[in-house]
C-alpha cells in the first residue's frame, strides 16, 4: 500500500488552475491514477478535502473514501440554520459576489494567519496536539510549503467548497466512512457532525468519537485507515 498526498492546483508544487472546479480536479485525479497505474485507489478527505473527496467518490473509479473531520456542504438547508453567524455571513458574501470574495481572500490570507485561526477554532485537547512542538513545526511548515504560490489555489478552493456542491451525493454508490470527534468545535467542519452528510449517502458509516475532536484524523489514523483498506476485501 502506498500513502499519497496529492497537492491540489495552486498549492504546494502543483500548478495553478485559475478556473479549478470539482470536476476538473477530478479529471487531474483520474490522469494522475492512470499514468501512475494505481489500482484498488482509497481516498481520504479532511476537512476541506472532504467536498474533493466526495467528488472523486461520484465518479466512481476510486473504491472507497474516508471524510475525517470534513466540511459540510454549508448551503444544505438543514445546515444553514446551525451555522455560526461568522460562517453565515461568509457564505452570503460569497454568493453575493463569489469574483471579489476570491479576490479578497486571495489577498488577505497567510499561512500563519491560517494557523491562527485553525488554533483559534480548535478544542482544547485539539491545541494541545497541534501546539506540541513537533506537530506545531511540521503543521506549520506545511502550510508554508502549501502557500508557497501565494493564496490564490486556497481562495479557488473557498469558494468551490462553500459554494452549493454540483455534487449528487445521494448518487454515490462506493463505501464512505464518515469520521468526526464530538469536541471538534471547528465552525467551517459540520454543525452536526455528519449526521446530515450521511443520511444523504446510501452506503455510509458514521462514526462520532466522543472522546476526539478535529484531530481525529491524526489521534485514530489507524482505525480510520484500517477500517478504509477493509472495504477491498469485500471488492
Amino acid at each position: 500500500m502506498k500513502l499519497i498526498a496529492i497537492d491540489r492546483p495552486g498549492l504546494g508544487l502543483s500548478d495553478p488552475h485559475t478556473n479549478k472546479t470539482f470536476a476538473s480536479w477530478v479529471d487531474d485525479t483520474q490522469e494522475l491514477i492512470q499514468a501512475n497505474d494505481l489500482h484498488n485507489v482509497l481516498v481520504v478527505g479532511f476537512s476541506q478535502g472532504a467536498p474533493f473527496g466526495l467528488a472523486l467518490a461520484e465518479s466512481s473509479f476510486v473504491k472507497a473514501i474516508a471524510i475525517v473531520s470534513g466540511q459540510d456542504e454549508l448551503t444544505h438547508p438543514r445546515l444553514k440554520p446551525l451555522l455560526h453567524p461568522d460562517v453565515t455571513r461568509m457564505i452570503a458574501s460569497l454568493q453575493q459576489d463569489p469574483v471579489e470574495f476570491e479576490q479578497r481572500f486571495t489577498k488577505i490570507v497567510t499561512p500563519h494567519g491560517l494557523w491562527q485561526l485553525i488554533i483559534g477554532m480548535s478544542a482544547d485537547d485539539d491545541r494541545i496536539l497541534y501546539e506540541s512542538d513537533m506537530f506545531a513545526k511540521a503543521y506549520q511548515q506545511a502550510l508554508k510549503e502549501g502557500f508557497s504560490q501565494g493564496a490564490q489555489g486556497y481562495a479557488r478552493d473557498l469558494v468551490n467548497s462553500l459554494s452549493s456542491w454540483p455534487i449528487t451525493l445521494e448518487d454515490i454508490t462506493i463505501p464512505v466512512d464518515i469520521w468526526y470527534g464530538a469536541s471538534d468545535t471547528s465552525t467551517v467542519h459540520s454543525p452536526d457532525f455528519g449526521a446530515t452528510l450521511a443520511l444523504r449517502l446510501s452506503n455510509a458509516t458514521h462514526t462520532v468519537d466522543p472522546k476526539q475532536g478535529g484531530s481525529i484524523l491524526w489521534t485514530r489514523a489507524r482505525d480510520i485507515l484500517v477500517k478504509l483498506k477493509s472495504h477491498l476485501a469485500l471488492i
